[in-house]
């Protein structure tokens, strides 16, 4: 979720918090203790829904990353499957190097299904920033993904 989104989800916040507080300003008499419990249960209202709004978001967000992890293994295995082939073309360096290189992909993959779950249990505050490093880190995999595909095409 981009910080335009939070922002807009804080300003339609704090809009509803003017708006009930503008209406707690004019209120009087005997239907003040009325007026205010209507007012405090329109303010639990419209908190809840940027909640519920916050949390629709969160919830795409993770699902997206899900996906790209997912596609992510699916590169690491065609990788694996490709090295596997031309296995009896290389020699024991190279096969040293395939096997790092698959070792370290695998890290990075694992260190972003660690990132996905910190952030399922991520508060709004924290979630921004930790969505921004799973991005980062999934773009460096992919890189490295490129980077070990053109090293297996030279085989």
């Amino acid at each position: 979720m981009t910080n335009y989104r939070w922002r807009m989800i804080f300003f339609a916040a704090m809009f509803v918090f003017l708006i009930i507080s503008l209406s707690m300003y004019g209120c009087g008499g005997d239907e003040e203790q009325t007026d205010m419990q209507d007012v405090q249960q329109e303010a639990q209202d419209a908190a809840q829904t940027v909640q519920e709004s916050a949390g629709e978001q969160k919830d795409e967000v993770l699902g997206e990353a899900e996906s790209a992890l997912e596609k992510a293994d699916e590169q690491i295995e065609e990788l694996s499957a490709q090295i596997e082939d031309k296995w009896e073309n290389m020699d024991a360096a190279t096969r040293e190097q395939a096997n790092e290189t698959l070792d370290a992909l695998k890290e990075k993959r694992q260190a972003l299904a660690d990132e996905i779950n910190d952030m399922k249990d991520s508060t709004a505050d924290g979630f921004d920033e930790m969505k921004e490093g799973f991005w980062d880190g999934y773009e460096s995999l992919k890189d490295s993904l490129d980077d070990a595909w053109q090293e297996i095409e030279n085989i």
